[in-house]
């Protein structure tokens, strides 16, 4: 059995430094592993540009191959692409090589199930590390095929979307694999667009994957100087989209693109479920009241929100992370998609995004404040934290998805990472100075927390 750090298997996926935490032994263990949690089934992968993607693949191709699963192989693809041909083929599981957002140097594996939908530690994930190391009794070696469905799902895309008037957008890939997939939709929709960012190299030499003011600064100077009406930026798989508008303002998380949607579309939302996750502002849930809507809490995690919105036949969902998925594309985790969604939405108004970004609410917060941690502590160290809070007497509203815990008029998340070794902390208010002495008294809590661990 092949050796690999135990904390790159995390709530959502596999992630860790390519070469240091893992390699391509693990890979096809794993390749064997996921044949065995399919049964046998069909599994399809595809993966990104990063350094690693493409033999990792080729690895856990081999180990599912050998245990007596078929493979189809859909090659370099953005991770909607992948949820989508596993939904189109029926697959018993897709998989994806990426480490979505993170820096080079990273990788990892994500998986979705038959419906394309993210599969998770509570639903298969840990099935599949359980299966770490056992053999598959087979009776004959399975198949593997290659497959271009890109077209599939560009005209699939283009089959749910509808632009009334004529726009100018820049899109910003950050040298990821969305730059396969966005033009052929953009020209099918007769968009007049311009590109940035587009080398296509898993060293990202241009901008990070992740989705930050500073990242996305290139983007809106780009907007301003080609007078363009919005800009479009995607993060490294392409599951998360931010925004910038005319005036070269920046919309980068789910506080306001999940408040964008319900301002564009308050007629679909009346009585309708749309589900946020903990991290998100109280603005997030007040705009889905005020547009009509009715909000439901979730935990962070597509996959969480994904069943919410299955089950309570939501009209779509969003995380604070920009994580997005709408019912008419069966709840998949897909910035394209979303992001052509918006330009439909955005189309069919005579105001400019900078227009309608004055009815977005904002409460006083504080940033979220990332905190590393040992990951092997991260659970041991909220307990803690929670017994603390308890001591100091603070009311904790909420054990959901970490605590979030409320003193007068401010509340405070603090929430483990299911990706990076940190404790994420963000506070909110009606005072913003109230809020920032709150935050610093979480902040502190936790600090104090890891130190005493040591």
């Amino acid at each position: 059995m092949s050796n690999f750090s135990n904390h790159i298997f995390r709530d959502y996926d596999i992630r860790g430094i390519y070469r240091k935490d893992f390699d391509e032994s693990f890979a096809y263990d794993l390749g064997v592993a996921s044949c065995l949690y399919s049964n046998g089934g069909r599994i399809v992968i595809g993966h990104d540009f990063r350094n690693g993607s493409d033999s990792l693949s080729q690895s856990f191709s081999e180990g599912a191959v050998n245990a007596g699963c078929d493979i189809v192989d859909i090659g370099n693809v953005p991770v909607p692409v992948l949820y989508y041909a596993s939904k189109k083929i029926q697959s018993k599981i897709g998989v994806m090589v990426t480490a979505s957002h993170l820096p080079a140097g990273w990788n990892g594996f994500k998986f979705c199930d038959h419906n394309g939908i993210p599969i998770s530690a509570d639903n298969g994930l840990n099935n599949i590390r359980n299966n770490m190391g056992f053999n598959r009794k087979k009776e004959k070696i399975g198949s593997f095929t290659h497959l271009n469905i890109s077209e599939s799902y560009s005209e699939h895309v283009t089959s749910l979307i509808k632009i009334k008037k004529e726009l100018k957008v820049i899109f910003d890939y950050g040298d990821s694999v969305t730059s396969l997939i966005v033009p052929l939709i953009a020209r099918k929709l007769k968009i007049d667009y311009y590109e940035i960012n587009n080398s296509r190299s898993g060293d990202f030499p241009n901008r990070t994957s992740e989705l930050t003011p500073s990242s996305m600064a290139k983007l809106g100077d780009k907007v301003i100087e080609k007078g363009a009406d919005v800009g479009i930026a995607y993060d490294g798989d392409g599951d998360r989209f931010g925004l910038v508008d005319a005036e070269g303002k920046i919309y980068y998380s789910g506080n306001s693109i999940i408040q964008l949607f319900c301002i564009l579309m308050p007629s679909s939302l009346r009585n309708k479920a749309v589900i946020y996750d903990v991290t998100c502002s109280g603005a997030v849930k007040d705009t889905i009241i005020k547009s009509g809507g009715i909000p439901i809490e979730s935990r962070v995690g597509q996959s969480y929100i994904a069943k919410l919105a299955i089950a309570n036949g939501a009209i779509f969902g969003g995380q604070y992370s920009c994580h997005n998925c709408f019912q008419e594309n069966d709840y998949i985790d897909d910035a394209i998609y979303s992001s052509f969604k918006f330009l439909d939405l955005l189309s069919s108004q005579r105001n400019s995004l900078s227009a309608l970004s004055r009815y977005i609410l904002d409460y006083p917060h504080t940033e979220i404040e990332n905190i590393t941690v040992e990951e092997k502590v991260k659970k041991i160290i909220i307990e803690k934290i929670d017994d603390t809070l308890k001591e100091k007497g603070y009311n904790v509203i909420s054990r959901l998805d970490g605590l979030k815990v409320e003193l007068d008029d401010c509340w405070c998340l603090i929430r483990p990472s299911n990706t990076s070794p940190v404790i994420r902390v963000n506070a909110e208010g009606k005072n913003a100075k109230e809020v920032e002495i709150f935050h610093k008294i979480c902040s502190d809590i936790v600090k104090g927390a890891i130190k005493n661990d040591q």
